[in-house]
């Protein structure tokens, strides 16, 4: 609680005057639209224009399975030959992609016994083309 009456008074008056500003606020924004938060948007694109242009999601890649796929077919057409080392920054800088994304495509191809792997090595090919 406050002792002093003036503090008191001017607390009130600060609150008042920030109750009349936001609500001289919220009546000239609702000529414009609002966000998700409640702030305005002066130049906001209007909703039935972004269903319009966007009218479905845009489909996500699968960067593993596709780099899995490239390297299967390049292995499959013989453009990787047998014995060939795979090396997973070399792979990963070529197809843009992480080298997680590398070392799970790999692990596909062992499994499909299309390459090897071996202790400190690396990965082979392990495949006539």
């Amino acid at each position: 609680m406050l002792h002093n009456p003036y503090k008191a008074i001017l607390l009130a008056e600060a609150n008042l005057s920030c109750l009349q500003r936001s609500q001289s606020y919220v009546i000239q924004s609702t000529s414009h639209q609002m966000n998700k938060g409640g702030c305005c948007m002066k130049n906001a694109v209007p909703e039935d224009v972004l269903r319009e242009i966007f009218q479905k999601r845009l489909k996500r890649r699968n960067l593993n399975d596709e780099t899995y796929l490239k390297l299967k077919k390049m292995i499959l057409t013989g453009k990787l030959k047998n014995g060939r080392r795979l090396v997973q920054e070399e792979i990963s800088h070529s197809f843009d992609v992480s080298r997680t994304v590398v070392r799970y495509a790999l692990l596909q191809l062992r499994r499909d016994k299309l390459i090897v792997t071996k202790y400190k090595r690396g990965a082979f090919v392990s495949h006539d083309g």
